[in-house]
């Protein structure tokens, strides 16, 4: 079933954890993969690099069921993460343009693994943003022909988690991303 509003699967309301409001899951594997199917069509249509990354950091929290997140995108001259576009975060916590230098915060620390970090925020070892300490933190590489090109940062606000699968999904997830911010780059040139 698809709903009419958005042309996405039908979601159900159940319990992701014990400890968990309820929250919009997809009712089964076709429908999830529908899903994620028609999410990657839509960001694979935009050319603009701004506000494609605005649409891929939307549509990957809400993939994922988180309640914020952002893209960083790699400056490889300076070596470190530029803040290219949020969701749902307030400007004055993480201001577009914002830098994370090699181990600052969640996404610096996925520019010095060069791997997904998935923990609560708080136990970074550099963590930049004393507000979100509680929050369980998501940070995935965005690699383009092997090469970091950028990172997703995505969060939920305790009492919520993120979903079981979330890494996998955003794994997945940003495989394409990746492919859809090379071919705006590429057009923009």
């Amino acid at each position: 079933l698809h709903s009419r509003a958005t042309g996405y699967p039908t979601l159900t309301m159940s319990p992701t954890r014990s400890s968990d409001t309820r929250s919009p899951v997809a009712t089964d594997a076709a429908s999830e993969m529908l899903l994620l199917t028609q999410m990657i069509e839509e960001i694979s249509g935009e050319l603009a690099l701004q506000p494609l990354l605005e649409r891929i950091i939307e549509r990957a929290c809400r993939l994922l069921e988180a309640d914020d997140g952002l893209i960083s995108l790699y400056d490889a001259d300076a070596d470190l993460m530029r803040v290219a576009a949020t969701y749902r975060i307030q400007a004055a916590h993480v201001p577009i343009g914002s830098e994370a230098r090699r181990g600052e915060g969640l996404t610096g620390l996925v520019l010095e693994r060069g791997t997904p970090v998935r923990c609560r925020y708080g136990d970074l070892a550099i963590p930049k943003n004393p507000a979100a300490f509680a929050n369980e933190v998501l940070g995935m590489p965005i690699q383009a022909n092997g090469r970091l090109i950028g990172v997703f940062s995505i969060c939920a606000i305790p009492p919520r988690h993120l979903i079981d699968d979330a890494e996998h999904r955003l794994e997945q997830f940003a495989r394409h991303a990746a492919i859809a911010i090379a071919n705006a780059r590429r057009y923009s040139e």
